[in-house]
């Protein structure tokens, strides 16, 4: 059984990739190991790009029948490790963007649809005597107070199954509060543009014709 001398502690290594767990990792003296392959890691203050050139020519210089082969730099050994990652990232990222469009355009469609069945209702606040701006601001509170109820009911539904997607994302907090509020502001305007817009067009008709519609 052959022995060896313990000069120094090192952490755990990951091996299978950034997602595994740390392994215990042993470094022997490349003359008392069989394995002919050896990878030499070297450190530097400047840019590592631009230090390969000169590694190349010191090791051909040391030793001129050593082949080096898959030389690079850590940022790139970084990116080709998390490579999958973040393309399921931005695979995830896309399908969010195109359910955050849907999602826009249902509101606008059910809000846009609901003030416009209220046509006939906005007529007779006007041929009462309400100002428009009166009308178009109890309109806008109503759409808002939908819009509303359906963020807090789907933030918390979001959040709550935020976990599921916690391990396909990189990068990126499965609970970032601002993404959570932008998605949140997006919707709001949206909810304001799709309630204003008929509101504004139904204070701008005649009452009576209005009231003739409904």
């Amino acid at each position: 059984m052959s022995t060896a001398e313990i000069i120094g502690v090192v952490e755990d290594m990951k091996y299978a990739g950034l997602r595994t767990d740390p392994l215990p990792a042993i470094y022997v003296s490349g003359l008392q190991s069989s394995i002919r392959r050896r990878t030499v890691t070297v450190r530097t203050d400047g840019n590592a790009g631009g230090l390969l050139p000169a590694v190349r020519r010191e090791v051909t210089s040391l030793h001129p029948t050593v082949a080096l082969t898959n030389v690079q730099t850590m940022e790139t050994v970084l990116a080709d490790a998390q490579s999958g990652d973040r393309f399921s990232t931005l695979l995830l990222s896309l399908f969010g963007l195109v359910a955050l469009l849907l999602a826009s355009v249902g509101v606008y469609g059910v809000l846009a649809y609901a003030v416009e069945q209220r046509r006939g209702e906005v007529g007779i606040r006007m041929a009462l005597g309400a100002a428009a701006a009166d009308v178009r601001g109890m309109v806008l509170a109503d759409g808002v107070r939908l819009v509303a109820v359906g963020l807090v009911l789907g933030l918390a539904g979001a959040f709550a199954l935020s976990g599921v997607l916690a391990s396909q994302l990189f990068g990126v907090s499965p609970r970032d509060p601002a993404i959570y509020a932008s998605v949140a502001g997006i919707l709001l305007v949206v909810g304001l543009v799709a309630s204003f817009v008929p509101a504004w067009r139904a204070t701008r008709v005649d009452p009576v014709v209005a009231m003739k519609a409904e």
